[in-house]
């Protein structure tokens, strides 16, 4: 799985390696002819491979590169749109969050908002939380269990797929499990969920979202309008603007929600199972608008003020535009407009990492997407299953994520992080300045991973080894061995506690 898959390159990375492997195993040789490991390519691609993107055609082109890599003669191109997806794979509801309800993070005062209905609402919502509604009898959130649903999914993912009657079959199958009244009632409780975060809180504008509101919607089995028609179409703008992905309804023969107490249920999430392995280079940028690179595109002479203050007296300057003759300047204000409307939407969207309960242990401070998505990871590997990520080295010694890296050393997670500089620009686009490292966690696998692999500063892959450590996470300090010689450090001190 490849939760960033953009147009597929670590995804077919991923396959290559496994279909070598999986044709020295079946064929007992350690160079198989070519031809077999395309065929076992062509396995590798129909069963094996996940992808995920925000950017719909980055989603098709990974399409294309896995029929490129996976052509065979006389076979039909593989089904694939159940398996590579649209969506925002960092915001979606969990069935932990669903169970729990509205949050009061959700209700966080954003532009356009009136602090006196953020206040009154978080009250309400604090009330129904606690029982005192319209509905005596009800607790807290909704029912999450997908277990008819994944009998259903695996049905569907049974159908063979080698000639094109078969795959025509397939796609028609799989539209019509997409369709199943079931699912995507469940989809749109999981939107609400995620919509209450984003929703206009002042006067005039639709109800909000509140517990009771998404139990009332979850009762709702036959998804009748939200409240109004004004709620609705406010839900359904929100719910396109913003791409919610819910990983356990769009992947339920990965993800199984039957007993939440089962031993093996991640408690982050509430799910069980979950991917072998999660692979991937994630984006790296902060969540929040960056007024400059925001209006570069738009208007360079904002982009070009000297310091943030005339930028931002100059961004204000845009709601009262006039032009020569004094009337007003629909242009400069229209501009005005997106910029606050796309304010609105980040500082939603970062409201949602940091208060919501998605990202307990990176959801802090100015949140950069490649922390969130390294903890999502974590999230949605299987308890024997590893990831490994390409990120900044800042995953690992930078205060706001320190306490995501001291947890994984702690409970034995962590497997490696090696270090590199970008000073023989091994990434030519990429500034020598950038230090990032190669990531890999696991979940349940500490007795195989005693120690944590490190290394620092190599500039090509042949230099990791010469330069790496090791760190035992055992008890309250780690010990590093240095070539053959043992120092000792807390893991604060690595950590960057």
């Amino acid at each position: 799985m490849d939760l960033s898959c953009g147009s597929g390159h670590v995804l077919v990375a991923a396959a290559r390696r496994i279909a070598l492997r999986y044709a020295q195993m079946v064929h007992g040789e350690s160079q198989p002819a070519p031809e077999r490991v395309r065929e076992a390519m062509a396995k590798v691609v129909r069963r094996c491979v996940h992808g995920v993107d925000l950017n719909p055609l980055a989603a098709e082109l990974a399409k294309v590169s896995l029929w490129l890599e996976s052509l065979t003669p006389g076979e039909p191109l593989a089904y694939l749109d159940d398996r590579i997806k649209t969506g925002n794979a960092l915001l979606g509801a969990t069935p932990v969050r669903l169970e729990a309800g509205i949050p009061d993070g959700a209700f966080e005062k954003l532009e356009g908002d009136e602090q006196s209905v953020v206040a009154k609402l978080r009250q309400q919502n604090e009330k129904e939380q606690r029982g005192e509604s319209h509905l005596p009898f009800a607790v807290p959130g909704v029912r999450t269990s997908t277990a008819t649903v994944r009998v259903e999914a695996e049905r569907v993912a049974g159908i063979r797929d080698h000639s094109q009657s078969e795959v025509r079959q397939h796609a028609r199958l799989h539209r019509q499990f997409e369709e199943r009244p079931e699912l995507k009632h469940m989809k749109r409780v999981a939107d609400v969920w995620c919509a209450s975060f984003l929703w206009p809180k002042h006067k005039g504008a639709p109800t909000a979202i509140t517990t009771n509101v998404l139990r009332d919607v979850e009762k709702n089995k036959e998804n009748e309008p939200l409240q109004d028609e004004a709620a609705e179409l406010m839900l359904a703008d929100i719910v396109r603007r913003n791409q919610f992905f819910h990983w356990h309804l769009e992947f339920p023969r990965v993800f199984r929600v039957e007993d939440p107490d089962a031993d093996n249920a991640n408690p982050d999430t509430g799910w069980q199972g979950g991917f072998d392995a999660v692979l991937g280079n994630p984006p790296w940028e902060r969540v929040k608008i960056q007024k400059k690179e925001w209006f570069a595109a738009r208007d360079e002479h904002i982009a070009a003020a000297a310091t943030a203050s005339i930028r931002d007296r100059m961004i204000e300057d845009l709601a009262h535009s006039v032009d020569e003759n004094g009337e007003p300047n629909e242009g400069d204000r229209q501009l005005y407009a997106e910029y606050q409307f796309d304010q609105r939407e980040s500082k939603g969207q970062v409201t949602m990492c940091r208060k919501s309960g998605l990202f307990p242990k990176t959801g802090f401070g100015d949140v950069n997407t490649y922390a969130v998505f390294a903890e999502k990871a974590r999230q949605l590997i299987r308890p024997e299953g590893m990831a490994g990520l390409v990120l900044p080295t800042g995953i690992a010694t930078d205060k706001t994520t320190a306490g995501f890296f001291s947890d994984l050393v702690e409970r034995r997670q962590m497997v490696a992080v090696l270090d590199m500089e970008n000073e023989e620009k091994l990434f030519p686009a990429v500034t020598n300045r950038v230090a990032f490292c190669l990531f890999t966690m696991a979940r349940d696998l500490a007795e195989h991973y005693k120690v944590v692999r490190l290394a620092f500063r190599a500039r090509r892959p042949d230099q990791l080894d010469a330069r790496e450590f090791t760190l035992d996470a055992g008890g309250s300090s780690g010990s590093i061995r240095i070539q053959g010689r043992l120092r000792f450090a807390r893991v604060g001190t690595i950590c960057g506690c």
